[in-house]
């Protein structure tokens, strides 16, 4: 039997008609005493439902789906990977878990600068909005910006994407910031990985914040690293 192997979404209030809610959990909401919440789980084991996109002049990962789960292979390599959701959700938490195999070349007080840029980890929360591109601006887009807002669901755009890092130590922790590419990037350290590697993070959201997709990357071509990245 195959394992199903996911990140965990906790969705608030009605999620409708969608294959990936397996379950309801209990207890009273911290939002609304009227509210429900269920567990929206984005399966990492289906290659059919995730999308990987090239940037232009970066080596490109090895991915490899397997019955465990995703492994990214970086070999200083970036590339975005991006999950539609069904319908756009109300999420009230997200849990990741697993390991990193190897480790960035960087220093603390370095990641995340200039040249320096690399991250083993980012999950990335895509909230629907009203910025649309215009025709010229679509024209002029990268792959990757066309690509986000095509995730945005029929009549909206995108606010934003907001990123849960994991940095190389924990004194990272609560780091935040608006990425320099762009202003529809936002960031911030969630985790750091344990000395075998392994790491389990939960980050909740009050309010609850309206996602449409999510986005993985890990990135080592800033800093020429090597190592992989194990979600299972």
């Amino acid at each position: 039997m195959s394992r199903v192997c996911f990140i965990l979404l906790v969705a608030v209030g009605s999620l409708g008609v969608i294959p990936q809610v397996y379950a309801e959990l209990p207890g009273t909401n911290q939002i609304s005493p009227h509210s429900t919440t269920q567990t929206l789980r984005v399966p990492l084991n289906d290659e059919r439902r995730w999308h990987a996109l090239k940037y232009d002049k970066r080596t490109p990962h090895t991915l490899r789906f397997t019955e465990s789960g995703l492994e990214i292979s970086v070999r200083r390599s970036a590339m975005p990977l991006f999950c539609p959701l069904p319908q756009a959700v109300r999420v009230n938490s997200i849990h990741v878990k697993d390991r990193i195999v190897g480790s960035i070349e960087v220093t603390p007080e370095k990641q995340g600068k200039k040249g320096y840029d690399d991250y083993s980890l980012r999950v990335g929360l895509v909230e629907p909005g009203t910025r649309m591109l215009t025709a010229r601006e679509r024209q002029a887009a990268t792959g990757w910006v066309k690509a986000l807002f095509d995730l945005a669901p029929a009549g909206r755009g995108i606010t934003k994407v907001h990123f849960l890092n994991l940095g190389v130590d924990r004194s990272e922790i609560g780091r935040t910031r608006q990425h320099p590419m762009s202003k529809l990037l936002e960031e911030e350290v969630v985790a750091a990985p344990r000395s075998d590697g392994s790491f389990d993070f939960v980050r909740v959201f009050n309010p609850p914040t309206e996602v449409c997709a999510v986005w993985i990357s890990a990135d080592g071509d800033d800093t020429k690293s090597s190592f992989q990245t194990i979600i299972n």
